[in-house]
């Protein structure tokens, strides 16, 4: 592929292209060969084509933030060397649309009761329990035999080896329990 020189200007080395944005007038550089690549692939091959419809990244992004060619145009001929300042990648948002309320999280809530003695005291209360005194409430110890009717105890290690040296085997209910058979 051949570059005319009229169409896009070349390094005096012959190794960088300066190709012009199309609706900017902002002059950039490439090398030679991501050049060629570059036209061959978007272009199909066509300089011409190629010096109708480039645009610079910058360019791209106004376009995609929602200003119209003919206001890329006006904001770069105020800049020096027609190069656009940077634009946010984000869209400002509309300051006419109401933010979303978001909802308060729960941990506890509060309430005044009265005590047998007559004195008022405030009571946590936690949404998941309704009950106030979850975390006061005295420790029960758990009933193996009833743990153990719909799940064995600890599978990870006592059914891989046939239920063999579990401290829970006398209490265990479970049907998976392995019937260790006396020799």
């Amino acid at each position: 592929m051949n570059i005319d020189p009229k169409l896009i200007d070349v390094s005096k080395d012959g190794k960088y292209v300066y190709p012009v944005d199309s609706i900017t007038g902002h002059r950039t550089f490439a090398p030679i060969e991501y050049f060629k690549n570059m036209v061959q692939k978007k272009y199909g091959g066509s300089i011409e084509r190629f010096v109708k419809e480039y645009v610079t990244r910058e360019t791209k992004k106004y376009l995609a933030a929602g200003y119209t060619p003919e206001q890329v145009k006006e904001t770069a001929s105020k800049c020096k060397n027609f190069k656009l300042p940077k634009i946010a990648s984000k869209a400002k948002k509309d300051p006419r649309i109401p933010k979303k309320e978001r909802k308060k999280r729960i941990s506890s809530t509060s309430e005044t009761v009265t005590n047998n003695y007559g004195e008022q005291e405030v009571v946590k209360t936690y949404p998941w329990t309704n009950n106030p005194d979850y975390f006061r409430s005295p420790h029960t110890p758990v009933d193996m035999a009833e743990a153990t009717k719909t799940a064995c105890w600890r599978p990870d290690i006592y059914l891989d080896d046939e239920c063999y040296g579990c401290p829970h085997y006398e209490i265990c209910q479970n049907d998976m329990k392995y019937v260790i058979k006396k020799k």
